[in-house]
């Protein structure tokens, strides 16, 4: 017989889970529910920033482990990651700011029509991509790696919280899904 799993919810979570979020990053924060997924699962997008405060998209309710405790520790790992971004440097991103690692093909890029001036920094370099979405999920999976990094060694606290959620989130994200995903994933393999 399986086990049923008590859920941690948004609704009910949300206002801990803001002050938290607001003590990690020392910004205002909207949380939002959502139903967008990102390779790894629902919760572990950049968060949006809006010049006044970060938005963090988080799934309405998590259920992946048996008890609510172990969900809303779910909901932290989600939450520490993407205040991570803030923190470690993700959103000091310019686009006007010459490369300093590669070639710098931004300003010929740039000026194709598709490139919008009053879109952010990030939309901007978005835009330069034949795909958007994709050149989005390539500028986070760049970025996560780092800035994880970056986290498990700054907040020492969350490091068996993370580890426990990083074990679940590759059995659950395996198998079928969505094909192009699969092919991001091998495109960028060694």
């Amino acid at each position: 017989m399986a086990t049923e799993h008590v859920a941690a919810e948004l609704d009910k979570a949300g206002e801990i889970l803001r002050l938290y979020a607001k003590a990690l990053s020392g910004r205002e924060i909207h949380l939002v529910p959502s139903r967008v997924s990102s390779p790894r699962g629902a919760g572990w997008m950049t968060p949006v920033e809006d010049g006044r405060a970060l938005s963090f998209n988080l799934p309405a309710k998590i259920d992946r482990f048996p008890t609510e405790k172990e969900n809303f520790d779910w909901y932290k790992v989600i939450l520490t990651h993407q205040a991570a971004h803030f923190e470690f440097g993700t959103f000091d991103f310019r686009f006007g700011r010459p490369a300093s690692c590669f070639e710098d093909w931004r300003p010929r890029l740039a000026q194709k029509p598709a490139a919008e001036s009053g879109a952010s920094d990030r939309q901007r370099f978005f835009q330069l991509f034949p795909d958007q979405q994709f050149g989005g999920w390539i500028f986070d999976q760049v970025e996560d790696a780092p800035t994880d990094a970056h986290l498990l060694e700054a907040y020492p606290g969350i490091r068996p919280l993370y580890r426990r959620v990083a074990r679940v989130v590759p059995r659950q994200s395996r198998g079928g899904g969505d094909r192009r995903k699969s092919s991001r994933r091998a495109a960028l393999r060694p």
